[in-house]
């Protein structure tokens, strides 16, 4: 048994109408993790890569867009303020930490992983921007998309052999989490 909050592919498909447009499967009765897993094997690592950016937690999400922009030197800088700011939130969640991820999410490069990191980070809670007449809630799957495009962002900077190394290096470090029992607060 593994911590995702989902029984099935259908339930997360019915959580998260949006992951269709990144897994092109059928949702069913199969169990998600073991969705992932086949993805994987047969070859299909960003779709693999989608469906755990969708089943992990937020925070975990977030944490798994951070570690697996760590995974290849050179691809974030160590000292790249919006993702060390996403690392923070995903070490110590609150509102304070929330909102400095978006505030660097959106004065980023918009074509850097790091920045959507932190958007992942940013999008975790809360409302959407200013400027709206009432407060909008952020969307709940905009966490989920945010690290998927972190980690794919990651990918289209590498070559072909060290992408598919490095997407089943974040499936693989997903996998990892969502086997963990979740924790208090997340």
């Amino acid at each position: 048994m593994t911590a995702t909050h989902f029984h099935t592919t259908r339930d997360l498909f019915d959580a998260f109408p949006t992951v269709k447009n990144s897994v092109k499967i059928v949702p069913g009765d199969e169990e998600p993790v073991a969705a992932v897993r086949k993805l994987a094997d047969s070859g299909q690592l960003r779709e693999a890569s989608a469906l755990c950016a969708y089943l992990l937690r937020r925070r975990e999400a977030v944490w798994w867009a951070c570690r697996s922009l760590r995974l290849r030197p050179g691809l974030a800088d160590a000292d790249d303020q919006a993702l060390r700011a996403a690392e923070h939130w995903a070490q110590s969640p609150s509102e304070e930490a929330r909102d400095v991820a978006a505030k660097w999410a959106a004065v980023g490069d918009q074509a850097a992983p790091q920045t959507w990191a932190a958007y992942a980070a940013g999008y975790s809670g809360g409302t959407l921007g200013e400027g709206f007449q009432r407060p909008v809630r952020v969307p709940v799957h905009l966490t989920a998309e945010s690290a998927r495009l972190a980690v794919l962002l990651c990918e289209a900077r590498l070559g072909l052999p060290e992408a598919q190394s490095f997407l089943r290096e974040c499936v693989d470090a997903a996998l990892v989490l969502l086997a963990e029992p979740p924790k208090a607060g997340r």
